[in-house]
């Protein structure tokens, strides 16, 4: 169940959710984070001699951007700078397991808004490409009979990216609470030693807030771009 805070602001009480209050705190940092990478570094970049640096940032973006053509086609570099926030936005999102917190996308209602945002490029982009017309006469093809489960599978998309996201993320949070609450209790019991309970969970963190926050970007990110890929085609 989620965790709820009180707030005290302007002299009345509110009743906040931690996963928001985490949330918007890591986008905040991560803002403050690009506009001093803005203002003080890639304000120096040179052609001559670029800097470790500069040539870190250039391979992650030319990667970014050929990740993002190979799936979506001619738009790839425009949907560049989406993938390269939603992927700081999901990876740290899902690190702050790392310092006790329960991650934001263990939240439905976060990973909803990340879905509704994909949605919205999809039929952006989809009536951008095809127009009005050209949009809904897709949805006759190959068969006008296709047309209402064509209909309903798009409505659904952002149901499907969002639950997606949230139980396998809430899974990897619960797994992780079970495991502590387990070692405590053998511990007590003295069935396995102190050094064994403390070092399990760090073990399994390195999966379930390191790799697996990263993993579940790379799949959100795939299938936004595969569906935006398609509703362009």
């Amino acid at each position: 169940m989620p965790t709820y805070v009180d707030i005290e602001l302007f002299g009345r009480t509110f009743n906040v959710r931690e996963t928001y209050i985490s949330s918007t705190i890591l986008v905040l940092l991560l803002i403050a984070i690009t506009i001093i990478i803005r203002v003080f570094f890639i304000s120096r970049f040179t052609l001559d001699k670029p800097k470790p640096f500069q040539v870190v940032v250039e391979y992650i973006l030319e990667t970014l951007d050929k990740f993002t053509k190979g799936a979506a086609g001619h738009l790839g570099s425009k949907l560049s700078p989406y993938i390269l926030a939603l992927g700081f936005f999901i990876i740290t999102n899902g690190w702050v397991e790392l310092f006790g917190i329960r991650t934001p996308l263990s939240d439905l209602s976060v990973t909803a808004a990340l879905a509704l945002i994909t949605f919205f490029l999809i039929n952006y982009y989809g009536f951008r490409a095809k127009g009005v017309r050209g949009r809904l006469a897709s949805y006759l093809k190959p068969n006008p009979i296709m047309a209402p489960f064509k209909f309903i599978s798009d409505m659904i998309l952002p149901v499907s990216l969002s639950c997606r996201m949230f139980g396998n993320l809430m899974g990897g949070y619960i797994v992780m609470g079970l495991l502590y609450e387990a070692l405590i209790g053998l511990v007590k019991k003295w069935v396995v030693s102190v050094v064994v309970a403390a070092a399990l969970p760090g073990i399994f963190a390195m999966y379930f807030t390191i790799f697996h926050a990263a993993v579940q970007f790379y799949i959100f990110s795939v299938l936004s771009l595969t569906f935006i890929g398609e509703a362009t085609d």
